[in-house]
């Protein structure tokens, strides 16, 4: 399968492999790393910035027990793949049983966790499927707004940072064409507006901030 062939729900801290020779070798090119023909193992995981991204562990084989093995172990430079990798390889999801005799696997996957699975409001977003058309493919994190100003509208793209009742709450990706107070990095609510055709997420007006005082 390839990145975009399903739910990013099924790929959130999932382990991968990678077999195809060339897809293999497009890693080693990238991040200059001597990998061989064998499988290479990834963990994919969700990061709130950077969107899908993949743990790169190193290449695996089977012992004599026919156990699978690390041969090449690249955690220690946590080589970190994103989506402009990712989204070009075929890999298959690897069940857990095969690899929970691996004492690197629950250290890998508790040092995500702790790093990247702590905000639970965020989390609790990701599982909001009604909002997932205007997700971004390779960050679901990442919404799709339109800020309307004085009846010019326009897409902007919005961090997602809390979800409640059909509303939204995002940091600003991007600053506004026609609004000078819609800026990279201000924090806005919108909601999801329905007509008798379609529906958007209308951003409603900015959030203030808290002073810290």
């Amino acid at each position: 399968m390839k990145l975009f062939d399903c739910d990013f729900r099924e790929l959130d801290r999932k382990w991968i492999a990678v077999s195809k020779w060339k897809d293999i070798k497009r890693i080693g090119k990238k991040y200059k790393l001597e990998l061989v023909d064998a499988l290479v193992l990834i963990y994919l995981y969700i990061d709130h910035e950077k969107g899908i991204c993949g743990y790169l562990i190193g290449n695996l084989y089977h012992d004599s027990k026919n156990l699978l093995q690390i041969e090449e172990d690249y955690m220690e430079h946590m080589i970190i793949l994103e989506d402009d990798i990712l989204s070009k390889i075929k890999f298959q999801i690897i069940d857990n049983s095969l690899l929970n005799h691996l004492k690197e696997k629950e250290m890998i996957e508790q040092k995500i966790d702790v790093a990247y699975y702590q905000d639970e409001n965020i989390l609790n977003a990701r599982n909001v499927d009604i909002i997932d058309e205007w997700r971004h493919e390779t960050n679901p994190d990442d919404i799709e707004l339109i800020l309307i100003t004085d009846k010019k509208e326009e897409f902007i793209w919005g961090k997602l940072e809390l979800f409640s009742k059909d509303r939204l709450i995002c940091r600003l990706l991007d600053d506004s064409k026609y609004n000078n107070h819609y800026k990279k990095g201000e924090t806005v609510l919108a909601s999801i507006v329905k007509d008798k055709k379609d529906a958007d997420i209308i951003i409603q007006y900015l959030v203030e901030k808290k002073n810290s005082d």
